[in-house]
């Protein structure tokens, strides 16, 4: 671990700027060396089960049109968590929020698939990406529960483990060609503390697309071990993921510490 003169510097910035944008093997080079011993691209992509996509269609679509995409394209039992088509009052297009999680995990060409349908039918996008979780008390889980605890202790003053063995808050998010999210601001209306970024993705490239974009000018490169804190207890930060442009596994994990944590 870090000496506790640089973790009080890194404390400092991240309170004065309301983020802190750092590669894990500096900060902690013991738990980066297990993040490349345990965590692989092939692993991440197995975990994968649920998509996101929110845009804007066109008002003739109704459910039943979603659920017979979704029926021919990926077979078998899903849920749509979240799911939602927002009333427009008679104007041409509404809003879509698409959220189906599927008991099958590591389908990854299928939920692909299924995401650039539902792109295709939306005239303008605001975010998409495909994600899963780990199984709890796996050595995955176990690994980034203890990264994310630390983080918490070291710069929040946060002891005796805030997460505990079976909580999950822990996302894998995965973005592919086309897939963005726009300028937003987290913490509106939500009681969040900060939110923990972790990038594992080794296929980024100069060009590629997808690098976090932080207040319209300070870029962060999606590459393995990459690490950035935001911070919601004095700042809120407006950011977008800028959109992917190659067909790679832009891969993190997201992780959102409430104040009731």
């Amino acid at each position: 671990m870090q000496s506790e003169n640089i973790i009080t510097s890194y404390k400092t910035k991240l309170k004065e700027n309301g983020f802190l944008d750092i590669d894990l093997n500096e900060l902690y080079p013991n738990i980066f060396q297990e993040f490349r011993k345990t965590i692989s691209e092939e692993l991440l992509l197995s975990r994968l089960n649920r998509i996101h996509v929110d845009s804007m269609i066109d008002s003739k679509h109704d459910i039943n049109f979603i659920k017979d995409i979704i029926k021919e394209t990926i077979p078998g039992e899903y849920q749509l968590e979240q799911t939602q088509l927002r009333d427009t009052q008679g104007k041409p297009q509404q809003k879509l929020e698409f959220s189906p999680s599927f008991t099958k995990v590591g389908q990854v060409n299928l939920l692909t698939k299924l995401k650039n349908k539902i792109i295709k039918i939306s005239n303008q996008l605001f975010q998409s990406w495909i994600e899963g979780r780990f199984i709890p008390t796996s050595s995955e889980h176990i690994l980034i529960r203890t990264l994310v605890n630390t983080i918490l202790e070291d710069f929040y003053d946060i002891t005796s483990n805030p997460i505990g063995d079976l909580d999950n808050p822990f996302n894998i998010t995965c973005f592919q060609e086309n897939d963005l999210i726009v300028s937003h601001k987290d913490s509106d209306g939500a009681n969040f503390k900060c939110v923990v970024l972790l990038y594992l993705s080794d296929g980024y490239q100069e060009g590629f697309g997808g690098e976090l974009n932080l207040m319209g000018h300070y870029k962060v490169k999606p590459t393995f071990g990459k690490l950035v804190i935001l911070d919601f207890e004095n700042h809120n930060i407006e950011h977008e993921v800028i959109k992917v442009n190659e067909d790679y596994f832009r891969l993190a994990i997201t992780t959102f510490i409430s104040n009731d944590d």
